[in-house]
């Protein structure tokens, strides 16, 4: 895969500093209700002692009151108490706090990039009409099989037979159209991902890849096309998204070296969400590459013998 592609799919700028505000909003609230807890049983369960000067003054007060205000009222009964209270004063206190935290993310939009809509009170943001992502998809969809279409025509497998080529082999040819299908994405869709091909040895022992992508080798060679094996958010952008499909096929085809080999198709992006649709076209593509590859070798045997025969014929 070019540095050009892997700028494109890497996590960007931004990435990272969506991570930073919502590491910071997040870290914020936590030191907001264990700093509230832990002044909430350290305060006094009354009010603190006050002076001798400031009892009498006090006592004074509560008996010119009792005076004025014959009955009780809301005031005097819950919002006087709240108000005196030390427990309710760092209750309101961290109340306030989050508040202006909540402000904050409102204020500063960039945590909302991975948000599909967000409401409070009467703010409310949306970043994309759910219908128009779901038709959006739908026409991907269909795009992706038409991509295979293109390729099942006879015009354009004759086209693909026609390029010279110095490698002949099967991972050569796959190589090649998985090349078409990486650029048909990025220049359709927008969507990025690097592939390797590797044989089940390497893969097993030495290629590097999660330990559940390992261990859904299996279940990929049960399926049948390609396995998809995202990651559970998309904001961890440090993790890729990962696709798998086997191949059994016959390297050096007509030749004295011709041997039976697996071949695991390995497609990774940090971005593109694989799904079923991309396994349809992985392996579509990968048999109608085998397909290509043993008619391409047929050919050139038959063109051999004739240019043997034709030898012949000159003698």
């Amino acid at each position: 895969m070019s540095g050009i592609e892997k700028e494109y799919d890497s996590p960007t700028r931004k990435d990272w500093i969506r991570t930073f505000y919502t590491f910071a909003y997040i870290s914020l609230l936590i030191l907001i209700i264990v700093s509230g807890i832990i002044r909430y049983f350290q305060a006094p369960a009354g009010n603190v002692q006050e002076s001798k000067q400031e009892q009498s003054s006090k006592s004074e007060k509560v008996k010119e009151s009792k005076v004025i205000e014959k009955d009780p009222t809301v005031t005097s009964l819950v919002l006087k108490p709240l108000a005196e209270s030390p427990k309710a004063k760092i209750i309101f206190e961290h109340v306030g706090y989050f508040l202006i935290l909540l402000f904050l993310f409102i204020l500063i939009p960039i945590p909302l990039l991975s948000v599909k809509r967000f409401k409070f009170m009467t703010l409310e943001v949306e970043r994309e009409s759910q219908a128009i992502e779901v038709a959006k998809n739908l026409t991907i969809q269909q795009d992706k099989f038409g991509l295979l279409s293109y390729w099942l025509k006879e015009d354009f497998k004759s086209l693909f037979l026609e390029v010279e080529r110095d490698n002949t082999s099967y991972k050569d040819f796959l190589e090649e159209m998985l090349l078409y299908m990486r650029d048909h994405y990025k220049n359709n869709w927008d969507s990025h991902f690097e592939f390797d091909i590797v044989t089940e040895t390497k893969f097993k022992k030495n290629y590097s890849a999660p330990k559940l992508v390992k261990k859904s080798l299996p279940s990929a060679k049960v399926k049948g096309i390609g396995l998809p094996i995202n990651k559970e958010n998309d904001r961890y952008i440090h993790f890729k998204n990962f696709m798998i499909h086997t191949i059994n096929v016959e390297e050096n085809l007509l030749t004295e070296e011709e041997c039976l080999i697996t071949y695991i198709i390995v497609l990774k992006s940090y971005r593109t969400i694989f799904d079923e649709y991309d396994g349809h076209l992985v392996s579509g593509l990968a048999s109608l590459t085998y397909e290509l590859y043993r008619r391409y070798h047929t050919s050139l045997a038959i063109q051999e013998e004739a240019d043997v025969e034709s030898e012949e014929e000159i003698k």
